[in-house]
């Protein structure tokens, strides 16, 4: 977490309790079927927050205002746990959910305000990533996949995000390598032995 400002210690006392979530490890493996088309690289995928009419989205603010609200330090530090908890939750989408957009929105919040730490960041980026995938952002979704590789580069499942992302716009060479990176750090994982033979058998 970053330091607390001069003068704020009390809020970064609030902040700091939220560092119990930084273990959360969950990758949502689901990956759009559609080929990817290009994106503008204009823009930052960092910078981008996309908001759909009628979808539910994040609105992490609350702890923002709850000490000056006069409620005590430990119930505002539960609130902004929770707040945050549910933001990750909306991140990582274990269900598969949410929305990409929702997805989109609550990722970006979580890597700006550093949610989770170190390696942890890279569930982040890779649900960002595949968020990005379903809605055809190419080239945001792939700088996403390989900011999540550079955090964690022996992170199997990783590859075989990236790989499917390779096989879907139609590169079948940096495909096979990711799933070969994939298969030698879990020789297990039946997703890319699952893609890597649907590849041979179709001649690629």
């Amino acid at each position: 977490m970053n330091a607390a400002p001069q003068g704020s210690t009390s809020r970064g006392r609030v902040h700091a309790i939220v560092g119990v979530f930084a273990a959360i490890a969950c990758v949502d493996s689901s990956v759009a079927t559609e080929p990817p088309q290009a994106g503008s690289t204009d823009i930052s995928p960092d910078a981008v927050i996309v908001s759909a009419p009628g979808e539910p989205l994040p609105e992490p603010t609350d702890f923002v205002d709850c000490l000056s609200e006069g409620r005590g330090l430990t119930d505002c530090a539960l609130a902004a746990a929770a707040e945050r908890h549910r933001v990750l939750e909306r991140c990582l989408d274990r269900e598969s959910t949410e929305g990409p957009q929702v997805v989109i929105r609550a990722c970006t919040f979580a890597i700006h305000n550093d949610l989770l730490e170190g390696r942890n960041r890279a569930y982040l980026f890779v649900n960002r990533a595949d968020a990005y995938f379903k809605l055809n952002h190419g080239n945001w979704a792939l700088a996403d996949y390989n900011k999540a590789i550079k955090l964690w580069p022996r992170l199997a499942s990783l590859y075989y995000n990236r790989g499917v992302y390779y096989a879907t716009a139609g590169d079948f060479v940096r495909a096979h390598a990711d799933f070969d990176s994939a298969l030698r750090l879990d020789p297990k994982l039946v997703p890319a032995q699952r893609m890597q033979g649907k590849l041979l058998a179709t001649g690629h």
